[in-house]
């Protein structure tokens, strides 16, 4: 989790450019309402990383799951938080995306059910 935090940290701080003197100001719009997969963006917050790092961001929902990188791609919002499928889409289709870090490196369904390494109540999967 640390490491996924200090990505993010670190991606923010490539796209920004450089050492910021100033604060500044990023707007992230998730792909959806805040859930267990924006979890590294608001403990970052908590935490100060962003403050630590004269950054401010200020953290949007969309009205729509396909929003966000559209108005990343146009200027809209700084940053957007997207599906793998939805982002190889779009870059696809022309729209003008860069991915710059995951703020989830593996599923996170296996966690949640308490099951991980497991397709059945049986045992692990081999």
């Amino acid at each position: 989790m640390k490491k996924t935090i200090m990505a993010l940290v670190l991606g923010l701080l490539f796209w920004a450019g450089a050492a910021l003197a100033a604060e500044e100001k990023l707007s992230l719009m998730l792909d959806w309402f805040p859930n267990v997969d924006h979890l590294p963006i608001y403990v970052a917050r908590e935490k100060g990383f962003f403050a630590e790092n004269h950054i401010r961001v200020d953290i949007i929902s969309p009205s729509e799951t396909s929003d966000a990188l559209k108005l990343a791609a146009s200027g809209h919002t700084d940053l957007a938080v997207s599906y793998q499928p939805q982002t190889l889409m779009a870059a696809d289709q022309g729209l003008a995306v860069k991915v710059i870090a995951p703020l989830v490196a593996t599923p996170d369904h296996p966690a949640l059910s308490g099951r991980q390494g497991h397709s059945n109540p049986q045992g692990p999967v081999r």
